[in-house]
C-alpha cells in the first residue's frame, strides 16, 4: 500500500544528469502512484519500463508528455529530458519560487534560533 502524499515526494529538475539522492528513489512498485501525485500520466494505461542509457535511473517523468517510466539500468545517465521522481529527504530545505502569497506547507518551515 502506498502511503506517501504529495509533500513527501519531489520532481527532480530536468537537467543533464540528474536523478534521486542515493536512498530516496521510488521503487518500481510504486512509480505509478508516486509519478501520479506530480502530475504524471501513463501512457495507454502502462508503465514504460526500459533499460535505456540517457535516463535517470529508476522512476521519472517525461518532461515532453508527462509520461510515467521506470529505468532499469543502474548507469543510465540523463539527459536532460526527464524528471526523476523522489522521495523529499527529511529536512531537506528546498528554495520556494518567489511569488506573492507564497509560503511554505505547515509544519515544514525553518526558523533562525
Amino acid at each position: 500500500v502506498f502511503t506517501k502524499t504529495r509533500d513527501d515526494l519531489m520532481l527532480g529538475g530536468p537537467s543533464k544528469g540528474s536523478k534521486c539522492t542515493p536512498g530516496h528513489d521510488i521503487l518500481k512498485e510504486e512509480c505509478v502512484a508516486a509519478a501520479t501525485l506530480l502530475g504524471g500520466v501513463l501512457r495507454n494505461n502502462d508503465l514504460l519500463v526500459g533499460n535505456w542509457p540517457n535516463t535517470p535511473p529508476g522512476c521519472f517523468i517525461q518532461k515532453s508528455d508527462k509520461t510515467i517510466h521506470y529505468g532499469e539500468n543502474p548507469d543510465s545517465i540523463n539527459d536532460s529530458r526527464f524528471q526523476p521522481v523522489c522521495v523529499t529527504p527529511a529536512d531537506e530545505a528546498t528554495l520556494l519560487q518567489a511569488s506573492k502569497g507564497m509560503k511554505c506547507t505547515a509544519g515544514k518551515d525553518f526558523s533562525k534560533d
